[in-house]
């Protein structure tokens, strides 16, 4: 499958966040931040529609937990 060429317009909140976002997970580009968000994105998506209600995330340092529901990562 070949590459197809995309233009995004951000607002400079939106850019600051994936600067951040490259930055911390050391990738290259933005558009490596774009293209990692969009499979985490994907993967949030195909978890809720086999019918998963809550996302946990715990912290290995510390062993605190947080639990998310779905609707609010991808939906604010």
């Amino acid at each position: 499958m070949g590459l197809i060429k995309v233009a995004f317009n951000f607002d400079e909140q939106s850019l600051a966040e994936l600067e951040k976002i490259r930055l911390r997970y050391g990738l290259k580009t933005v558009e490596e931040a774009i293209i990692t968000s969009l499979s985490v994105y994907r993967r949030v998506i195909k978890e809720y529609l086999q019918g998963y209600e809550e996302l946990a995330v715990r912290n290995p340092k510390t062993g605190e937990e947080r639990t998310f529901t779905p609707e609010a990562i991808l939906w604010g």
